[in-house]
């Protein structure tokens, strides 16, 4: 699985954050995080693209990890003070695209870890997202289409 390797602008994002455990497979916070996000997406000011969600996963190879559902939005207002905000500044990403349901993602997430370790590339930050759009129908979730963006720099 080849990636397409991109260079994005800076992605400001504000969401709901929730506590998992990658090490030891705990992802219940994953579903809690999206169920908090669509009520509160009706508050959520400045948002950028209505049909496009986000996921953020923190902490890739650190002790704590956490999940946040969360939407675009072009600034970061005071009146989305109560959710986690995010300001990810413009870098280089590996782009994979999962392709079916979001339950079998770990897949393509592993298959990303393996193309990391054998190419030219290293993970420069601790986090990845992921990025939902029209490609993903709730009433097929099995023919889901979802990016998969692992911020990367050349190996030294």
């Amino acid at each position: 699985m080849e990636p397409e390797i991109k260079t994005f602008e800076n992605i400001k994002l504000v969401g709901c954050r929730e506590e998992i455990d990658l090490m030891n497979g705990e992802f219940s916070g994953i579903g809690k995080a999206w169920e908090r996000l669509f009520p509160a997406a009706e508050s959520i000011q400045n948002i950028v693209q209505d049909d496009q969600f986000w996921g953020i996963t923190t902490g890739i190879n650190e002790a704590e990890n956490a999940y946040t559902a969360a939407k675009q939005v072009s600034e970061i207002s005071e009146a989305n003070a109560e959710l986690a905000s995010f300001d990810i500044p413009a870098q280089q990403f590996a782009v994979f695209v999962h392709r079916g349901n979001p339950m079998a993602m770990g897949q393509t997430i592993q298959s990303a870890f393996q193309w990391l370790a054998q190419s030219d590339y290293q993970l420069s930050d601790s986090f990845n997202l992921e990025m939902y759009d029209s490609r993903c129908d709730p009433e097929n979730p099995d023919g889901y289409i979802i990016d998969l963006l692992f911020p990367v720099q050349a190996k030294a």
